[in-house]
């Protein structure tokens, strides 16, 4: 009656290189660095709600994860004025910015906004990144002050590309960070371009 070896059974069996990787399972990934959080900025929609961006690098070569979670936490001074938890997904080698829009904070005016990673379950990744070309990069000043940043997206591979994140962050000249944002594509056919 007992049960049979498997790779999430904590032991080391069935010709596993350590226990529940190699062999049989997925290859054992050593010791992932945590990922590298460059800065973390919170910036105001209108009084009491701000948006929040954080730039963040995995410096693995070759591991990610498909999903792992954020908190991002918000403070005027000391005093905790606000928190968000989020979901994201970290390819290896890779450079991108979390962001977090509409936060609440009251009466407040957060000065200083931390994020932190809950546990990542690192996960070998081995196939190739989507190869998507970012050109035409424009901002322009809209007539109530807003700005708005156009770019055009190049699939540069024959087959279509879905769920595309693309985040933007706009710096002045030396490099202190004005404004975040981010939308979504569904969807890009192969050798084909895309204006958002």
């Amino acid at each position: 009656f007992q049960p049979a070896p498997s790779c999430f059974d904590g032991k080391l069996n069935q010709g596993e290189e350590q226990i529940d990787c190699g062999g049989e399972c997925e290859a054992c990934i050593g010791n992932p660095q945590q990922p590298v959080v460059f800065w973390t900025r919170a910036f105001e929609l209108v009084p009491g709600h701000y948006e929040v961006g954080a730039l963040v690098e995995n410096p693995n070569l070759l591991v990610g994860t498909k999903n792992f979670s954020y908190t991002i936490r918000l403070y005027d001074n000391d005093i905790f004025v606000a928190i968000k938890e989020g979901e994201t997904f970290l390819n290896p080698r890779d450079k991108f910015l979390i962001f977090e829009s509409d936060i609440a904070t009251g009466e407040r005016k957060p000065n200083r906004a931390v994020i932190e990673f809950g546990d990542i379950r690192w996960k070998r990744f081995e196939g190739e990144r989507p190869n998507i070309l970012a050109s035409s990069k424009m901002f322009e000043n809209g007539p109530s002050g807003n700005g708005r940043v156009r770019v055009v997206l190049k699939n540069r591979t024959l087959f279509p590309i879905e769920d595309i994140y693309v985040s933007v962050a706009l710096m002045d000249g030396e490099g202190n960070t004005l404004g975040v944002s981010s939308s979504k594509v569904d969807s890009i056919e192969g050798e084909a371009s895309r204006e958002i």
